[in-house]
């Protein structure tokens, strides 16, 4: 079995956003209910609590995995008075559709929301720019490593970004 360190990851994602400058940043995700989506949560806060970032649970936003999810995450967040500067979104698809509605309403990605997924699915690098995401190479780990499924592995993510 693989353990992904969702903790980590969404600490990781969020730190990469405060490096980049941001200072008011949206959680996209889903159920908090569910640990894998909690862990996350957890790591976005205490990231920003490390940070001396005050957490404004007006920029949490909880929804499905949707492309509708991504889309009205998207229009939540451009009605925001300040609007963030930063969002971390805890997966890709979700996070491709939130960056087209912010650039169809004349936003700039990353200039004024600078954006992290997560998966490091497909679709982050085929939307234009590429979306920054959590890599986590399970499927390379698992084909590697003979009799893993024996044992737990804690996979640390890699922040990848693709550049053009």
């Amino acid at each position: 079995m693989v353990v992904i360190d969702n903790y980590k990851c969404g600490y990781e994602a969020t730190k990469h956003l405060i490096d980049q400058g941001c200072k008011r940043i949206a959680h996209i995700t889903s159920s908090l209910t569910r640990n894998v989506y909690a862990d996350r949560y957890r790591g976005y806060k205490d990231a920003l609590f490390d940070h001396n970032i005050q957490l404004d649970e007006k920029l949490v936003i909880i929804n499905d995995l949707s492309e509708n999810a991504g889309i009205n995450s998207a229009k939540q967040v451009i009605k925001m008075k300040p609007l963030p500067d930063g969002a971390f979104i805890t997966n890709d698809f979700v996070a491709a559709a939130f960056m087209k509605t912010l650039t169809e309403h004349q936003l700039v990605v990353p200039g004024d929301i600078a954006v992290v997924g997560f998966n490091n699915d497909a679709i982050s690098h085929l939307i234009a720019p590429t979306l920054t995401t959590i890599n986590y190479p399970v499927s390379r780990w698992v084909r590697s490593q003979p009799g893993l499924s024996l044992t737990t592995l804690k996979v640390l993510a890699i922040l990848t970004r693709s550049i053009q």
